[in-house]
C-alpha cells in the first residue's frame, strides 16, 4: 500500500487524465496543485487517511466526471468552486467530517448520476437537489438534514434512495412511495425521520393518524368512505390486493398507492 503524503509536485503532471490512489495509507492534505491538472477526468483518493479541506482549486478541473474522496478525515464545507464542474457524474464524499448546508450552486450539477453525502455533519434543507433529474443513486443518511421530501418528486431516474438518520418530515410523495414499493431494498427511510405514510396525514411537520374513516385513494391523504390502517387499505375488496398486501384498487374505482413494506420512525 502507498503511504506518506501526496506531493505538491503532482501538479506538474499536466497531461494526467486519471488520478487513482484509492484504498491506500496516504495521509496529509489534498494538495492545492492538483487544480493545475486541467485534463483530469477521474479523481479517486477514497479510503485513505487524508485530512484538511477539499481545495478550492478542484473547481478548475472542468472536465472532471468522477470525484471520490470518501472514507477519509476531510472537514470543512464543500468549496463553492465545485459548482463549476458541470460534467461531474459521480460525487462521493461519504464517511468524512464535512459540514455546513448544501449550497444553492449544487443544483447546477445536473449531470450527476451518483451523489453520496452520507455519514458527515451536513445540516439544513436539501431542496437544491430537485433539479438533479439524472440521479440514479442518492445517499444522504447519517447527517442532520431537515426538510420535506418534496425535492424527491422530480427525481424520475432514481433507483436508490437512502435518507435514514436525518430529520426529514411530512408526507412521502406518491412518486417516492411507488419507487419504494418496487425497490424495497434500495429505499431506506428509517431512524430519526418524521415521515407520514398511508393512514397518516401531515400538519406542517407533524404526522397524525387519519380519522377512522379514510379513503386509500391518495397516498398519505385522508378522505371519507374507507378505512385505512396498518399501511394498507382494509376496506378494499380482497381481490384488489396484490400478493404483497398492497391495495391496488378501492371500491368506487379509486386507486391506492400504498407500500406496506416501508418502515417509518426509529429503529
Amino acid at each position: 500500500a502507498l503511504s506518506g503524503q501526496i506531493p505538491e509536485s503532482i501538479g506538474n503532471l499536466a497531461h494526467l487524465e486519471s488520478f487513482d490512489v484509492g484504498n491506500n495509507a496516504l495521509s496529509g492534505q489534498i494538495p492545492v496543485s492538483i487544480g493545475r491538472l486541467l485534463h483530469l477526468v477521474y479523481i479517486e483518493v477514497y479510503d485513505n487517511y487524508l485530512n484538511g479541506t477539499i481545495p478550492e482549486s478542484i473547481g478548475n478541473l472542468i472536465h472532471l466526471q468522477e470525484f471520490r474522496v470518501n472514507q477519509n478525515a476531510l472537514s470543512g464545507q464543500i468549496p463553492e468552486s465545485i459548482g463549476n464542474l458541470i460534467h461531474l457524474e459521480t460525487f462521493e464524499v461519504f464517511k468524512n467530517a464535512l459540514s455546513g448546508q448544501l449550497p444553492t450552486w449544487m443544483g447546477n450539477l445536473t449531470s450527476l448520476i451518483d451523489l453520496n453525502l452520507s455519514r458527515n455533519q451536513f445540516t439544513g434543507p436539501v431542496s437544491v437537489l430537485r433539479s438533479l433529474t439524472l440521479l440514479n443513486e442518492l445517499d444522504l443518511n447519517s447527517n442532520q438534514f431537515t426538510d420535506s421530501l418534496d425535492f424527491a418528486s422530480g427525481l424520475s431516474s432514481i433507483t436508490y434512495l437512502s435518507l435514514s438518520k436525518n430529520d426529514f418530515y411530512g408526507l412521502i410523495p406518491p412518486a417516492v412511495a411507488q419507487l419504494c414499493a418496487r425497490e424495497t431494498r434500495r429505499c431506506l427511510f428509517t431512524a430519526n425521520n418524521r415521515l407520514c405514510g398511508d393512514g397518516e396525514r401531515a400538519f406542517g411537520s407533524i404526522c397524525s393518524p387519519c380519522p377512522s374513516k379514510a379513503n386509500c385513494a391518495a397516498y398519505g391523504e385522508c378522505h371519507n368512505g374507507f378505512n385505512s390502517s396498518d399501511y394498507f387499505c382494509s376496506a378494499c375488496p380482497s381481490n384488489h390486493f396484490d400478493a404483497g398486501g398492497i391495495c391496488l384498487k378501492c371500491a368506487g374505482g379509486a386507486f391506492g398507492v400504498v407500500a406496506p413494506v416501508l418502515l417509518f420512525g426509529t429503529v
